[in-house]
This record gives structure tokens, C-alpha cells and sequence, in this order.
């Protein structure tokens, strides 16, 4: 068998996120990432992540660099993936988990970040933090979960449309909506 990436070790890659129900009350989106990883046998499988509340301020953080991150890719010489494309179907920017799913209130993202973009693989390296919503009072950075995912470049437009969307979707509830003075 054959890895799908020059290195066995390279971090999970996302290969689709998922924008699910928002809630106005706390300015956030739930998220799920769709995720290509080793299981145990060492095969690659597709799969998704527990949903993950994501705040409209770290969405707006993310997409102020897209223009910068597109620069860093050609900068790079980046462009070419060695990421094998996903076959299977992928969901939609708008096919998240509601906020009556389940899972909904577990985990909330503490941090959610570009680390630098990888010539050899042509994919972005992001560090993402999450932590149980039940421990947020706790306020211990030892209850924060973080790991690091790669996106191929091939996966990068629609990566931005998806969070372009789901920017305007919560903007046009009134969250991140900059109030003007009387």
C-alpha cells in the first residue's frame, strides 16, 4: 500500500467543512470538519469531527488574510498538490450540523489559525484549539485540545466561498454588525 502523501506523518487534512445552525445569542456557527485520516490499520478513511462552535470574530480573523494567504501559495511556488483529490461525495458549505443535533453544545474552537503554507504538499498548515464547552468556566489552558490539519490548495476556494457565506449568513442576523454611533 501507498501512502497518499510523500510523508505518513502529516497531519489529518481537512477535505470539507461544513457550516451548520447558528446562534444568534452567542455570535457563533457550528461547525464540522470532514476529515481524511490514518486509521488504525494505517489506511486512509474519510470521516467527520465532532461539531465545533466557532465564534463570528475568529471567521472574520480567517478571511481578512485570504488575499494574503493566495499571495503566500504563489509566493511558495505552492500550487501543485501532492494531496490525492477525495473521490467521495462531499457536503455543501450549508450542510452542518443544526443546533438541535446532539452534539451541538460539546466543543467550542478557542483558536483557530493559519500556520504556513507547505511547497511540498501545496496545502495550507492550520492549527486548530477546541475545548469542551462544559469546561469553558474552568479556564485551564491544560482542558484546550489543539492539532494541526492541512488543506490541500486545490480545496482552498472553496474553503473561502464557504466561510464568505457563512459570514454574510451571521452578518445578515445582526452578529459582528458594527453598530453606528447616534
Amino acid at each position: 500500500m501507498t501512502s497518499e502523501t510523500p510523508d505518513a506523518t502529516e497531519p489529518t487534512e481537512i477535505v470539507a467543512i461544513a457550516w451548520g445552525g447558528i446562534d444568534a445569542s452567542t455570535g457563533c456557527v457550528l461547525m464540522e470538519l470532514w476529515v481524511r485520516s490514518k486509521n488504525a490499520a494505517g489506511a486512509r478513511m474519510i470521516g467527520t469531527r465532532d461539531p465545533v462552535l466557532v465564534h463570528h470574530e475568529v471567521l472574520k480573523g480567517l478571511s481578512n488574510f485570504e488575499n494574503e494567504l493566495l499571495a503566500l501559495f504563489e509566493t511558495k511556488g505552492a500550487t501543485n498538490d501532492a494531496l490525492l483529490p477525495v473521490a467521495a461525495p462531499l457536503p455543501a458549505w450549508d450542510d452542518g450540523p443544526e443546533l438541535s443535533s446532539p452534539k451541538a453544545y460539546q466543543h467550542f474552537c478557542e483558536g483557530l489559525g493559519y500556520v504556513d503554507v507547505d511547497a511540498e504538499l501545496g496545502a495550507l498548515r492550520l492549527w486548530f484549539e477546541t475545548r469542551a464547552v462544559s469546561l469553558i468556566d474552568r479556564n485551564r489552558k491544560e482542558d484546550i485540545y489543539g492539532a494541526e490539519y492541512l488543506i490541500a490548495h486545490r480545496a482552498l476556494a472553496t474553503y473561502h466561498d464557504g466561510l464568505r457565506n457563512v459570514l454574510r449568513k451571521m452578518e445578515s442576523m445582526g452578529i459582528g454588525a458594527v453598530t453606528k454611533p447616534h
